[in-house]
């Protein structure tokens, strides 16, 4: 590992702010542009081949519409994990690799997906009394996914911490879930239609499948950003002081 750089934590604020993790996610985002996107790409290749065999009428629009839904649930947190690792690196000002990204979340990967299957149906049990209760699960359960895989915490041990953290600022979470969800969501579909009129339902697919990976990626460092800013809000940790993954790296070293 390098030595953190004294740099590193020149963008930590004293408070989460929409504004200010919007543009501190941008900045370690374009920074790191190439590797996001690869850390992202790999999880989510299983969706491409299913479009492809949508495309060449092995599924029907059912098929791929379900399989691509239960495949996205389960494979974007393990992205999600990947590119939160990496951009806690990047804020400590510290270099990381795909390779060493994909490796260091591997212990996590069962803690990962029971997250992941805990809080969907945490989230679908809240959702049947409506929309609203829906989104404040999803805002108290936010940075479940950093606190499993920077603290190592199991699923239900995750899940508290999220809780505490997040406590005291899910409003401005809630407006940063409805940036990186309408937003993405809108220029999906703007993207499908425009390249569907274009050149047919492969390459709308296939751009659409490009927005999927970028938005994912983008959506991994907000989560790191957050994650970072909640710990420093409430308990004054920087990234400096974010051992864990440090650690977690030290045993494929």
């Amino acid at each position: 590992m390098n030595n953190p750089s004294p740099m590193a934590t020149v963008h930590s604020g004293a408070a989460l702010k929409v504004g200010t993790a919007l543009l501190r996610t941008m900045e370690l985002f374009i920074s790191n542009f190439g590797r996001f996107l690869v850390l992202a790409l790999l999880p989510l290749l299983p969706l491409l081949y299913i479009a492809w065999a949508t495309w060449s009428g092995s599924w029907s629009e059912a098929q791929r519409h379900f399989t691509s839904g239960v495949l996205a649930l389960l494979f974007s947190p393990i992205a999600n994990a990947a590119i939160l690792y990496g951009a806690i690196l990047q804020m400590r000002g510290e270099t990381f690799t795909v390779g060493r990204a994909l490796r260091v979340i591997v212990p996590r990967l069962p803690a990962i997906f029971g997250i992941t299957i805990s809080v969907s149906l945490a989230t679908a049990i809240a959702a049947t009394l409506f929309i609203l209760p829906a989104i404040i699960v999803i805002c108290i359960l936010y940075v479940t996914i950093p606190a499993c895989v920077v603290e190592e915490r199991g699923v239900i041990g995750s899940m508290d911490r999220s809780g505490v953290l997040t406590r005291g600022y899910r409003w401005p979470i809630f407006g940063l879930f409805l940036i990186v969800t309408i937003i993405p969501m809108v220029l999906s579909e703007l993207i499908t239609s425009v390249f569907g009129m274009m050149g047919g339902a492969a390459i709308s697919g296939l751009f659409s499948f490009a927005w999927q990976v970028v938005s994912t990626a983008f959506d991994g460092v907000l989560l790191a950003v957050i994650y970072h800013n909640l710990r420093l809000a409430k308990e004054g940790v920087d990234v400096i002081d974010i051992a864990s993954v440090s650690a977690i790296a030290n045993v494929f070293d």
